[in-house]
């Protein structure tokens, strides 16, 4: 499977990690694609801007105009559907390579286990580094409960 361009500037302070992209989102070519997921409500609530109704490029030029910026912990893996408890042969993204081109970066959120277990276990940490509630209509969280816990993001915007 093929990843996603990361969506990332001079300016990221804050970057929120996925596990790897859903089918959906590899098809549509966008993250966050799956309307099930929440993950566009919730930053709609933190950033207090309705970004659910932009299309996707405003939300990412929204996004990186408040210094966050969005990847994946995997550049590749073999995985069936969007499940992560499926993932098999993954490979990590080279985030020494990034962290060198963006300095900035001062807090690694990981938007589930899944991004989190992977990242501790392969990436030496030069910042921040706490796991998110994921987003994830399938996580059992309300919704109300998951915004007030990624509300922690906040601290380094």
């Amino acid at each position: 499977m093929k990843k996603l361009t990361k969506k990332i500037n001079k300016n990221t302070v804050l970057l929120i990690l996925g596990s790897f992209p859903s089918a959906i989102s590899l098809k549509e070519r966008q993250y966050y694609a799956n309307t099930h997921n929440q993950f566009w409500r919730i930053i709609s609530y933190v950033l207090k801007k309705d970004l659910i109704r932009m299309s996707y490029n405003k939300k990412i030029e929204i996004l990186l105009q408040n210094g966050i910026g969005l990847w994946d912990v995997l550049a590749s893996c073999d995985r069936r559907g969007s499940e992560d408890n499926t993932i098999r042969n993954a490979k990590v993204n080279k985030f020494n390579d990034l962290f060198k081109k963006f300095p900035n970066i001062k807090a690694i959120f990981c938007n589930g286990k899944e991004a989190w277990k992977y990242y501790v276990k392969n990436v030496r940490a030069s910042a921040d580094v706490m796991c998110l509630p994921s987003s994830s209509s399938a996580y059992p969280m309300s919704l109300m409960e998951k915004r007030k816990k990624w509300n922690a993001i906040k601290k380094y915007l």
